[in-house]
């Protein structure tokens, strides 16, 4: 990738390959960016300490976090009120693709979905497709929203599990869980979110581009390590990154 970033030509499985985007359809070769790695288990993490910039990985630090000088964290969740209901309409949509994760993940893993809140159920909706299409099951709309199982899973209280998948509660615990995350070698947080703040309409006027990803270093905070949030949408950092 590197190579193919610099202008190189590349040999990939015994065929050659080159960047060839003309003008301005891309960046000017060469092209020099940070990598991170999204790497599981000894090897991936070895590789990563060989070939990239940082580590990157979703929902759980991994052991080695300190190892790097770049490890970026990847969450899900959203602020509580005092006394708000985990099963609310805003909680749904602003952490419960996150929550559903943990089942899709424990599925595609070998893991065993029962062992959550609504497992049984969500594992039952996604049996009941034939075999070859289950995946196809369980990544419709992953990440983004939830699926016919995810809702299925919802109804018979997955949300439950929400404040353990999701970084999700008051502000006072979102804020002592990215401490915690810093303490243990975490040195970004790459926070997705998946439902639009209240004040702000679902998708933006026709006339306005959705906003591109954006960085942004924690404001107000009283931390001794701040964490860098990185944001899928401008409007969501603010927002978040206020409780860091």
């Amino acid at each position: 990738m590197r190579g193919l970033l610099r202008g190189d030509t590349v040999q990939w499985d015994g065929t050659f390959m080159r960047m060839m985007h003309p003008g301005t359809n891309a960046p000017q070769r060469s092209i020099d960016i940070p990598v991170l790695v999204s790497a599981l288990g000894p090897k991936g993490l070895a590789l990563t300490h060989e070939i990239a910039d940082g580590v990157f990985t979703v929902n759980s630090e991994p052991a080695q976090s300190h190892e790097f000088t770049w490890a970026a964290l990847g969450i899900h969740g959203t602020v509580l009120g005092e006394d708000g209901p985990l099963d609310s309409p805003r909680v749904r949509a602003a952490a419960g693709p996150g929550n559903a994760l943990a089942y899709h993940a424990a599925y595609e893993f070998g893991g065993d979905p029962t062992t959550q809140p609504g497992g049984e159920a969500w594992l039952d909706s996604i049996t009941a497709h034939p075999r070859s299409e289950r995946h196809l099951a369980v990544h419709d709309q992953h990440l983004t929203g939830l699926n016919t199982a995810d809702n299925t899973a919802w109804n018979a209280g997955s949300w439950q599990a929400i404040t353990s998948t999701t970084v999700t509660g008051p502000p006072d615990r979102i804020r002592d869980q990215l401490r915690a995350y810093a303490r243990n070698g975490i040195t970004e947080i790459v926070y997705q979110p998946t439902s639009p703040p209240a004040h702000q309409p679902t998708s933006p006027p026709a006339h306005q581009p959705t906003s591109p990803p954006a960085r942004a270093s924690p404001a107000n905070s009283n931390t001794s390590s701040s964490l860098p949030v990185t944001c899928m949408r401008l409007s969501h950092v603010a927002s978040f990154a206020s409780f860091l």
